[in-house]
């Protein structure tokens, strides 16, 4: 499992996302979790072994929000 602080930025993420949604903003919301992603991932050298879990956790996020809100695609 990554390391806790991670899961926590990723959960913080998801629902400030949510939240942005609710106001009518999912635009901003998709774009709050993809620079959250790639911040999170900037550091993954400091955690190698589980790097790809945690990307794996963002990639099921971000699509879990874009899919109802229709966001994301091209």
């Amino acid at each position: 499992m990554p390391p806790r602080v991670e899961v926590d930025d990723l959960i913080t993420a998801v629902f400030e996302a949510v939240d942005l949604a609710a106001e009518g903003r999912v635009a901003d919301g998709y774009q709050v979790l993809l620079l959250a992603k790639q911040k999170a991932l900037e550091g993954e050298a400091n955690f190698e072994p589980r790097a790809e879990e945690l990307e794996g956790r963002w990639d099921a996020a971000i699509e879990r929000y874009a899919v109802p809100y229709g966001v994301g695609r091209s």
